[in-house]
């Protein structure tokens, strides 16, 4: 919702080096605007990074899924306003990895080719505006 604040607090041990990657999933069509706030126990060194963002709320695809032993075949349908699809899977049907896809494409189809014989898989495919070139 609007004017929701979300606060994530992590520490890291002084001399430490860390990455993070901030995923950010809209629930309303509206833009967003936010701060990411970097503090430290130097004084004066405290960092705001500003970000802002549209949110585009999809309809969820609608997924039929075929095993072509060894590999797995995904379908849906076409959602408005897309222009490609990540696809995220994961072993547990209770953690959904929204790090990097296995992959982006273009239309409603994917073939899952690194798919392991006997091991039970659970997708996710989320409809994205982001425009994207593939080379299959």
């Amino acid at each position: 919702k609007a004017g929701t604040r979300n606060m994530i607090e992590y520490s890291i041990n002084s001399g430490y080096i860390e990455s993070f990657n901030l995923v950010f999933t809209p629930t309303e069509e509206q833009n967003y605007n936010g701060i990411v706030s970097i503090t430290d126990n130097i004084p004066d060194s405290d960092e705001e990074i500003i970000v802002t963002g549209n949110g585009v709320v999809f309809a969820a695809p609608t997924i039929v899924i075929s095993v072509l032993a060894p590999d797995i075949e995904l379908n849906w349908n076409d959602v408005s306003g897309a222009n490609s699809y990540k696809i995220y899977r994961s072993e547990d049907p209770n953690i959904i990895y929204w790090g990097e896809p296995i992959d982006i494409v273009t239309d409603s189809h994917f073939i899952d080719y690194n798919a392991a014989m006997y091991q039970q898989y659970f997708y996710y495919v989320v409809a994205s505006t982001e425009n994207v070139t593939t080379t299959k």
